[in-house]
């Protein structure tokens, strides 16, 4: 478990020093206008102070959490700043989808502590936290499938995509002239898998094959439509395939002590 945590502690802040970095050369001296999880920051002259003030407090709670004691104060006081600063971050819009996981999922480690049946169910939350997106997305294309009809769907969605960034895909177009039969599979298939994530949490052996089938579906959606889930396939790697469900399957301790 305590590799685990360091894995996922030391991408957290490799992810904050990257935003740290692309807020630095692309975003100063504008400053967002606050949203409320910031707004109450308003003694920083400005907005590029307090980005930067929280971002290095969140790398600097980072830093000792990995080096250890993983003591659950430094790790609610990591989240509490980079929660913050990714706040901050996209106080001129919304947080970027892939990285939902990587914040929520913060909440539910943070209560790890070694002792067993706790970290069983912090783990498990992290997990759920985790996968329930994706079953709220499978609804959502569910829907379209009752109220829209299924044919063509495939189709719709991605030229649509290819509309909204403004370039055609070679993959993207090969898929939309497949047969409809085959389209209708493939929007299938997608659905099935994401709401089967919400059950993935019932079955400890199901959580590591959700989470490989998860980092091939974001690296197939990147190539065919050029969305990067990059942050959510990390998590995913390191939560669900090299976490502890890899390790105790099928074996009545769930975590080792830390």
């Amino acid at each position: 478990m305590k590799e685990m945590l360091r894995l996922f502690y030391v991408f957290k802040i490799i992810v904050l020093a990257l935003y740290g970095v692309d807020y630095a050369l692309h975003m100063t001296g504008g400053g967002p206008e606050w949203l409320w999880p910031v707004a109450w920051f308003g003694f920083f002259r400005n907005a590029d102070s307090l980005v930067f003030f929280v971002g290095a407090l969140s790398i600097l709670f980072g830093s000792q959490v990995i080096k250890g004691p993983f003591s659950t104060a430094m790790k609610a006081g990591e989240f509490i700043f980079s929660f913050l600063f990714f706040a901050a971050y996209f106080s001129h819009g919304k947080i970027d989808h892939s990285l939902h996981g990587l914040i929520l999922t913060s909440i539910f480690l943070s209560f790890i502590n070694g002792n067993e049946k706790n970290d069983q169910l912090a783990y498990r939350s992290a997990v759920s936290v985790f996968v329930f997106p994706y079953f709220l997305s499978g609804l959502w294309k569910l829907r379209i499938v009752i109220e829209a009809g299924i044919d063509g769907i495939l189709t719709f969605q991605l030229a649509r995509n290819m509309v909204i960034q403004g370039e055609s895909n070679s993959l993207a177009l090969s898929l939309m002239n497949m047969p409809m039969s085959f389209q209708t599979f493939l929007w299938m298939m997608v659905i099935v898998f994401e709401l089967a994530g919400v059950f993935v949490v019932q079955k400890q052996k199901w959580i590591r094959t959700w989470g490989i089938l998860l980092i091939l579906f974001h690296g197939v959606t990147y190539f065919v439509m050029g969305v990067s889930f990059w942050e959510a396939q990390v998590v995913a790697l390191i939560l669900m395939v090299l976490g502890p469900a890899s390790h105790y399957l099928l074996k009545p301790s769930f975590t080792s002590k830390i």
